[in-house]
């Protein structure tokens, strides 16, 4: 199930735009003013916002975090987009029909979208677009978006280097038809395609950047709502504005969108007391302070925070007892409600509340106590857990490493899971390495890691698209989580590449992998995240979404009057 909701806006950071539509409106306002004394000057709209993590990157193929994905979207376009109500509206498509098996969607592309750079946006930009997201070479980390949850045909002996790319099942009939086909029917195909992975690419462009493409402002094509007016990788803003030539311009009120990189919640307030970001997202003692002209609400994320152990590289943690001590001497709530205190929700499950129902009586796939007595809170279950693991493994003490990102929250939850174990758990300790959060996923993803708090967040709204990550035998080259269990991948597979149709059969299914995973203790599940977002009263429409892309500020809008006036006092 999704939850939307309107907020001022979420703790991700928005872009400054360049100066030219300001330039442009008071241009056109002076010559009003000429002919009609009486005039108002129309004042830009700007919006300031801020996120917690730098972008990771501006490619629409290989992106996965939030941060990036949001910026990406704020620029380009695909098939289709959510609504500001959660549904799945059409974008770059006018029109799409679905064969009679279900597995060949046939789309209309609209003729009125264009590239930055004047060049119609075309249905051959979809299929190179979706081919490089699973040509191996360029060893994509959303190349199982295709393969395992969309099944497009061939993508996944092409990602295992069978077939060419020039086999994948997207073909463009003509400039503006595209046509899309699977290895069996998805009912969730269309919510897939609102995926930057999904979203097309202007080969002619990328290919002329080479390795420059998306490293900054001057190597990024936009169709999309705005235009990215300045980034590097080394800056603390990136900044947006307007895009005139966006098809659906008419609806943008925000001129000038800018984006600031803040880690922890006190330059936050300062922030946004001193007027240079509108929306702020805060945690730990200072969340829920109120603030003048201001408002603030906890808002789900949809993101799942857990433990993930390293089994394969570390012999101690391959051992079940062991991992078992380690969830039973976490206090999830002592995290929730006094570490972070911004709305996140102790978790005892992988799927976060609020994701997938039951089709029989509707209810939640996750409650929130879901194997809670496999994995809750209980020192004297844990130090048993301990006492057969040191028995088994002849060894009485443990020193582990935790692998944690560099801002607040991170570093915040790290110490309280360390001064947790090491008081709950004698012999074992717990060292922090500390890391920026583009290089902790890559060292995940290498294997580099002994315990690493990370987190899963969902891309689609279904139990699967978190369970998926660690389904092994799987084409996601991302998640290179180590723990294996061929009948836990068996089943998670088994529901999304046709061999379970029936909604009741693949719920249940998909309880049995969960189940498995909990009870092994194959991951430590911590809290799903929640962010407390204080946006100024001012700032209206913007939208937050708990799958796929998080926040929108398309329709987001601003009253610049009130700002004026507190700049003349």
């Amino acid at each position: 199930m999704k939850h939307m909701k309107k907020l001022c806006a979420l703790g991700l950071v928005f872009v400054l735009a360049a100066g030219l539509c300001a330039c442009s409106s008071k241009s056109s306002s002076q010559t009003n003013d000429a002919d009609d004394e009486g005039a108002e000057e129309e004042i830009p709209v700007k919006i300031q916002t801020m996120v917690s993590n730098a972008v990771i990157t501006l490619d629409a193929q290989a992106a996965t975090d939030e941060t990036s994905m949001e910026m990406i979207a704020n620029f380009t376009d695909g098939l289709k987009q959510q609504a500001d109500d959660g549904t799945i509206v059409n974008a770059l498509c006018t029109d799409e029909s679905l064969s009679k098996d279900k597995r060949v969607y046939t789309f209309t592309l609209r003729e009125d979208a264009v590239w930055s750079n004047g060049d119609p946006v075309t249905a051959y930009d979809f299929v190179y677009g979706w081919q490089r997201a699973v040509d191996p070479n360029n060893e994509n980390p959303n190349g199982y978006l295709l393969s395992d949850v969309a099944q497009i045909e061939n993508a996944s002996d092409i990602l295992s280097g069978k077939k060419d790319v020039s086999s994948l099942g997207v073909k463009a009939i003509d400039d503006y038809t595209l046509e899309v086909t699977l290895n069996c029917p998805v009912n969730n195909f269309d919510e897939l395609l609102c995926l930057p992975v999904f979203y097309p690419a202007n080969q002619s462009y990328i290919e002329s950047c080479g390795e420059d493409y998306a490293t900054d402002a001057d190597h990024i094509l936009s169709n999309g709502a705005f235009l990215l007016t300045d980034y590097e990788s080394s800056d603390t803003w990136i900044q947006f504005e307007k895009n005139e030539d966006y098809y659906d311009a008419s609806s943008i009120s925000v001129n000038e969108l800018n984006y600031k990189i803040v880690q922890d919640s006190q330059t936050a307030i300062l922030d946004m007391e001193d007027e240079n970001l509108d929306v702020i997202n805060i945690s730990g003692d200072l969340a829920g302070e109120d603030m003048e002209e201001t408002s603030y609400e906890s808002v789900s994320t949809g993101c799942e925070w857990y433990l993930i152990p390293n089994t394969e590289d570390y012999k101690v943690l391959a051992n079940k007892n062991l991992r078992k001590a380690l969830t039973y001497a976490i206090d999830r709530d002592h995290l929730t409600n006094d570490v972070l205190a911004d709305g996140c929700v102790a978790s005892y499950a992988i799927v976060p509340t609020g994701i997938s129902i039951n089709p029989s009586d509707k209810s939640d796939f996750t409650s929130a106590d879901t194997y809670s007595n496999e994995i809750g809170y209980d020192v004297k279950t844990a130090q048993k857990y301990l006492g057969k693991a040191k028995k088994q493994l002849k060894q009485t003490s443990f020193q582990l490493e935790l692998l944690i990102d560099d801002d607040e929250t991170s570093l915040a939850v790290g110490n309280a899971i360390k001064s947790q174990i090491e008081q709950n758990l004698e012999g074992v300790t717990i060292t922090l390495r500390v890391e920026p959060k583009a290089q902790r996923l890559a060292d995940e993803q290498s294997g580099n890691y002994c315990l690493s708090l990370t987190s899963l967040g969902g891309t689609y709204a279904d139990a699967s698209a978190y369970l998926e990550a660690f389904a092994t035998a799987s084409d996601n080259t991302w998640h290179t989580y180590v723990w294996t269990n061929s009948k836990y991948t068996n089943l998670v597979l088994s529901t999304l590449n046709g061999s379970v149709t029936s909604a009741k059969k693949r719920y249940s299914t998909l309880k049995k992998a969960e189940s498995i995973l909990m009870k092994q203790a194959a991951v430590i599940p911590l809290y799903e995240e929640s962010n407390m977002i204080y946006t100024k009263d001012s700032v209206s429409g913007v939208v937050y979404h708990d799958t796929g892309i998080t926040r929108s500020f398309k329709h987001a809008t601003k009253d610049m009057t009130s700002e004026e006036d507190s700049d003349n006092e």
